[in-house]
């Protein structure tokens, strides 16, 4: 199975006790200052995979924010705002973080730390 390591561990240590307190939680739409941050790869997941039962079962109180991959010149504007340098000043390294990320969001920070 494929996915996020945490529901992946849950699942296969048969800790399903705290996947379905937090499905019942997200089903019930009882708690409206509950907040449930989960990541996943859309193609990773399919219909039968327990986070799929969880935001179909969450649909009416759920609200997704979809990233996208992120463009060299955002990739420029972040590594300048980390490093405290101007954008022109990271553009070969933010080419090196998209050639090394593909645009993933999560990663340009940290793989940039490893390039410098």
């Amino acid at each position: 199975m494929t996915g996020h390591w945490c529901c992946s561990w849950m699942i296969f240590s048969g800790r399903y006790g705290s996947f379905n307190l937090i499905n019942s939680l997200a089903r019930s739409g009882t708690l409206p200052s509950l907040m449930l941050v989960a990541s996943y790869r859309e193609q990773e997941i399919g219909p039968t995979h327990p986070i799929r039962l969880l935001i179909d079962n969450a649909k009416g109180c759920l609200n997704q924010v979809k990233l996208e991959p992120l463009s060299q010149e955002q990739i420029s504007h972040l590594l300048a705002d980390t490093l405290h340098r101007e954008p022109n000043e990271t553009r070969s390294l933010a080419h090196a973080c998209l050639q090394k990320t593909q645009g993933n969001p999560f990663f340009p920070e940290a793989v940039s730390w490893f390039t410098v």
